[in-house]
């Protein structure tokens, strides 16, 4: 039988969003202000700005985003992410599996990242929870975002067997050879040949 992964849609969208597309921060300062002399004066003071607090990078992980499992509630994870990354580049709405699931998911997009929330039921308007996040491997990862346990992302599948012995590789029956290579932290590196994306959660298949 013919297997569709569910998130095969929202890796199609991270593969179209243009690399190397930038957003400013949220608080990073793009100018600096010109301030008129005034030619009284025979002396300056700096007066003190302060500087916004830097918020930590969110960690990537194989068990949520940062310090929310999966699980967590979307608004939590959502507004972490709009601390660091700002608004998604876009937002992918619709039934995991389209006919079958009964379930109501959305996913924002981040530029290389996509993280996916998800309902019980098929009401877009129902809570949804985290269920997963995806990076593309050949994008720049945010200095907003680590990955857990510094796992580089340039390994090919034997070079990350080599560096993490008891990693489970799993053909997922695609008919093209796409596999899904698993770390004992949980972290998933999934692609064909090579790595075409690192995922953390849920990797479900519609039957």
């Amino acid at each position: 039988m013919k297997r569709a992964v569910r998130i095969s849609g929202v890796i199609a969208a991270l593969l179209v969003v243009m690399v190397g597309c930038a957003k400013t921060p949220p608080g990073a300062v793009t100018g600096s202000p010109t301030v008129p002399a005034d030619p009284t004066a025979t002396s300056a003071t700096a007066v003190a700005t302060p500087t916004p607090t830097s918020l930590a990078a969110l960690k990537l992980s194989g068990q949520g985003i940062g310090k929310y499992d999966f699980g967590t509630d979307q608004e939590k994870v959502a507004e972490a992410l709009a601390k660091r990354l700002g608004d998604p580049d876009s937002v992918v709405t619709g039934e995991t599996c389209e006919g079958l699931s009964g379930q109501w998911g959305e996913t924002l997009v981040y530029g290389g990242l996509g993280v996916e929330f998800v309902a019980e039921d098929l009401s877009p308007t129902s809570p949804r929870t985290l269920v997963s996040w995806q990076f593309r491997v050949k994008n720049k990862l945010p200095s907003e975002l680590v990955i857990a346990d510094k796992v580089p992302l340039t390994l090919n599948f034997a070079e990350l067997k080599a560096a993490y012995p008891g990693s489970a590789s799993q053909d997922l029956g695609l008919g093209d050879g796409t596999i899904m290579l698993t770390l004992p932290n949980k972290l998933q590196f999934v692609g064909a040949d090579t790595p075409e994306f690192v995922m953390g959660g849920d990797l479900q298949v519609c039957e």
